[in-house]
């Protein structure tokens, strides 16, 4: 069944919890770019830590970690001229340490932690769902 997404949002505004655990502006989103923005911005959002080498470091700090390897990764000669998908930052840039192969972890404040790969996928399929379903 095909659920658009204007019954998403009369669903999820008729029940008082959230079932997303980020919201995202959709009118901003139009692009992959605009995909790992809105990534990186989730992670500044995250309710808990981001561990990177066995680190913990707050939310803030870990999207500028993100974004800056982004920046470097778009800078260097094996990826110039390439167009990276939301996918590609996340497999590429989001889920491990590029010094140590260490995979990044969030650890939310009720102590569970959660590999970063996989709740980056969530938060990007939340995305496709919310932004480009029709």
């Amino acid at each position: 069944m095909k659920v658009s997404k204007y019954t998403l949002l009369l669903v999820f505004s008729l029940f008082p919890i959230q079932l997303f655990s980020n919201t995202y502006d959709c009118s901003k989103i139009k692009s992959e770019e605009d995909q790992i923005d809105a990534l990186i911005q989730a992670v500044s959002e995250i309710k808990g830590t981001f561990i990177r080498n066995g680190e913990e470091h707050n939310a803030v700090d870990a999207a500028k970690h993100l974004r800056t390897k982004l920046e470097n990764a778009k800078k260097s000669p094996l990826s110039w001229g390439q167009k990276w998908t939301a996918a590609q930052f996340i497999d590429q840039l989001g889920t491990k340490s590029s010094v140590s192969g260490i995979p990044y972890e969030i650890k939310w404040n009720d102590g569970k932690k959660t590999p970063s790969g996989p709740w980056l996928h969530g938060e990007l399929k939340k995305i496709k769902t919310l932004c480009f379903s029709s």
